[in-house]
């Protein structure tokens, strides 16, 4: 462009030290978590505002979850902070075209066979916590747009999201996973406070905000932090502690190996605890599935338990009663196990038991044994932490909350703490004669 024809634009956008941070890195990927009012939206505009101008033909494609929510809120957030004279936006296509021809779409990804043919230098996703794994890696295969002369341009992925819980997709993508991207440029992770925008905010913004907010919320929606907003009161929270509680107690072969099963096709869940020669579980290891059938779930949980212990280990499996209901095909999911090699302690009529199982691992958190807690949780265990720590709640009736994420675990370890009692008494004193029924054993290992 001539200098007769260029374009004067006024922007009197001032970076923070971690918008420095971010616009002058080359990384592939850039995480921008972010609480309320911490101009992460702001830091993201400028930056596809640069990638237009600077890249000739350069397409760009902005999403979130549905179309709806992008037309509610990111498309008028964007759009509203890109100046009109830089380009001209297209309502009937949804595509912001800059003065050089360089292009940015705005999509939403309900619609996911539209991703297919998409070609795009670069990807901005809004309120990226919304999106599935699954969408995130279709993004990423949509990256890969060449110059007119076959060079690449500039590669980037930018995610612009609240700050999650430590069991979420993203922050095993920035905290795991990471350096599988270092070969295409490596991967960003900044979090921004209100505090770091403090200047571009009212005075009285972030004090009204902490005066409405928890602890939880502050940690999270002001300072950016990973973390966990606990909303109810929890089943045991109270009983258990992150620093008596969680131990990495290492397996030593003898050591009794205990799994315990929660069955479903939405959400199947397993907890593999190891209990030693006083007793004392650790719950060593979880697997939660999601949108999986038992025939592919159990293999996956005896390909781990085969990596960490071997092929010969002593194992005692319990698992949910409802494993002994029939499917329209007439197999059980005991049958399922059944088939792998895997028997398990299932009884019936314990599905009224709920309350005393909750008492007996509330117990088992509470007593000491030699000095150590006779349950405790490897740090390996992330999702089964966070459910005891006050994830797993109670409603407004005083009913355990069946939220579709913590409740499966936690009722996968608590066929484990009620069937593997020695207190039998126990267990006689809490089930009515006429709902006491035949425990199935298994007959491999007579347990």
């Amino acid at each position: 462009m001539s200098k007769a024809n260029e374009i004067r634009i006024e922007n009197d956008y001032k970076p923070t030290k971690k918008g420095i941070e971010f616009h002058s890195s080359n990384n592939f990927i850039k995480v921008l978590v972010g609480g309320y009012g911490s101009g992460k939206t702001r830091m993201a505009v400028e930056e596809l505002l640069q990638l237009l101008l600077e890249n000739q033909g350069m397409r760009i494609g902005v999403f979130r979850k549905t179309m709806q929510s992008l037309n509610d809120t990111t498309l008028h957030e964007f759009l509203g902070m890109l100046p009109d004279e830089v380009g001209d936006f297209n309502k009937n296509n949804n595509t912001f075209t800059s003065i050089n021809g360089s292009e940015c779409i705005f999509r939403g990804l309900d619609k996911p066979s539209k991703m297919k043919s998409l070609n795009l230098a670069a990807v901005i996703i809004d309120e990226a916590d919304e999106i599935t794994r699954e969408d995130f890696n279709t993004l990423l295969s949509r990256v890969r747009q060449k110059r007119k002369d076959g060079q690449d341009y500039p590669y980037v992925i930018i995610l612009i999201l609240n700050p999650v819980e430590e069991t979420h997709w993203i922050y095993e993508l920035c905290t795991k996973e990471h350096q599988k991207y270092d070969k295409q440029g490596g991967l960003l992770e900044l979090h921004l406070s209100s505090y770091d925008n403090k200047e571009n905010l009212p005075d009285d913004y972030i004090p009204n905000l902490e005066a409405t907010l928890s602890a939880d919320e502050i940690k999270m929606m002001i300072n950016g932090e990973w973390g966990r907003i606990n909303r109810g009161m929890g089943v045991y929270s109270d009983a258990f502690s992150l620093q008596l509680h969680v131990k990495d107690i290492p397996y030593k072969p003898g050591m009794m190996i205990i799994r315990g099963w929660d069955f479903g096709v939405k959400r199947p869940a397993c907890v593999v605890c190891i209990k030693d020669t006083y007793g004392r579980k650790n719950i060593y290891r979880e697997i939660l599935g999601r949108d999986e059938y038992l025939d592919h779930f159990a293999p996956r949980v005896l390909q781990m338990c085969d990596g960490l212990f071997g092929k010969n280990y002593p194992t005692i499996d319990y698992c949910d009663p409802r494993g002994h209901d029939r499917n329209d095909t007439g197999r059980t999911s005991v049958d399922v196990l059944n088939e792998f090699g895997v028997y398990p302690i299932g009884e019936r009529g314990m599905r009224a038991y709920v309350d005393p199982g909750i008492r007996m691992v509330r117990s088992e958190l509470q007593t000491l044994v030699a000095g150590q807690p006779k349950l405790t949780v490897s740090p390996e265990a992330k999702i089964v932490i966070n459910a005891m720590n006050g994830g797993y709640v109670y409603d407004d009736r005083g009913e355990v909350v069946k939220d579709g994420y913590f409740d499966h675990l936690m009722d996968a370890y608590r066929y484990v703490a009620y069937q593997d009692s020695t207190n039998d008494a126990v267990k006689d004193a809490i089930r009515t004669r006429s709902q006491k029924k035949r425990v199935i054993r298994n007959a491999h290992t007579g347990y």
